[in-house]
């Protein structure tokens, strides 16, 4: 949810988690969904695909992670990886304040999250 982003960010914060390491790490849970729903469109099944994954899903987000390959497309997901791939860049040479960049993405991330699911 929207309204949850910036509750997370501010707890990832506060702990002393830094900008860069929250995007590489949304950055990696975008390519293993991107792989996944890639196979899924090749017609791969989704308890294989999710069984076979390593690391593995850890079963608590496992429901969550389901849901999400049915929201995202393959190019939702790309320009999702892009778009976090500049916010990265933007970090570290910009010399913007690097929260705002990881918040501006977030946010980003989750608007898109919505469009997507309004329209399945």
């Amino acid at each position: 949810e929207l309204t949850n982003i910036e509750k997370y960010l501010n707890l990832a914060l506060n702990e002393g988690v830094q900008p860069i390491t929250i995007i590489r790490a949304i950055s990696r849970h975008f390519s293993v969904l991107h792989y996944v729903v890639g196979l899924i469109e090749d017609g791969e099944s989704l308890d294989k695909l999710t069984a076979s994954l390593r690391p593995p899903i850890f079963f608590k987000r496992l429901s969550d992670f389901r849901k999400q390959t049915a929201i995202w497309n393959p190019l939702r997901l790309s320009q999702a990886l892009d778009m976090l791939m500049r916010s990265e860049r933007e970090c570290k040479t910009t010399g913007l304040p690097t929260t705002a960049i990881c918040s501006r993405a977030l946010l980003r991330i989750g608007t898109a999250a919505r469009s997507a699911q309004k329209q399945t």
